[in-house]
């Protein structure tokens, strides 16, 4: 899959990225091998997410979710869940090596069965593109 730079980044980088960002952040890992789409998790306290092995962008990018809701902004219990969902994947959009058609079907799924559209993401009337381009959103 290429990067913004159109440099090839591979399925071993993807999950290393994964394993080098949870090792980071002090979050545990639960690998399971045949997971639904609904077996994707994450708690806050103690840190650790339940994920599938890296073994392709659409599991790469909800790994990145999932670390997301641990270290992403907006994901605390006094959040509602649109709005944690919606922030876990604007972490995962912006600290990904790579994002591919893939990966932006994937997140508009995941985000359609919350009730989240492309037409309603909004902050401000702002748009998912804008809210990604904020300066003062380098930190999400």
């Amino acid at each position: 899959m290429p990067n913004a730079n159109g440099e090839l980044i591979t399925r071993f980088q993807m999950s290393y990225h994964v394993q080098e960002l949870c090792a980071e952040h002090g979050i545990l890992v639960e690998f399971t091998a045949n997971a639904p789409a609904t077996g994707y998790h994450a708690v806050r306290s103690p840190r650790k997410i339940r994920i599938r092995p890296t073994k392709n962008t659409g599991w790469y990018v909800s790994a990145l979710h999932e670390i997301g809701h641990i270290i992403g902004k907006h994901q605390t219990n006094s959040d509602d869940q649109k709005a944690q969902e919606f922030w876990a994947w604007v972490w995962a959009k912006k600290n990904a090596l790579t994002w591919t058609d893939t990966a932006e079907r994937i997140m508009w799924e995941a985000m359609n069965s919350y009730g989240i559209s492309r037409d309603s993401v909004s902050e401000s009337n702002l748009t998912l593109i804008d809210i990604l381009q904020a300066p003062e959103l380098e930190d999400a």
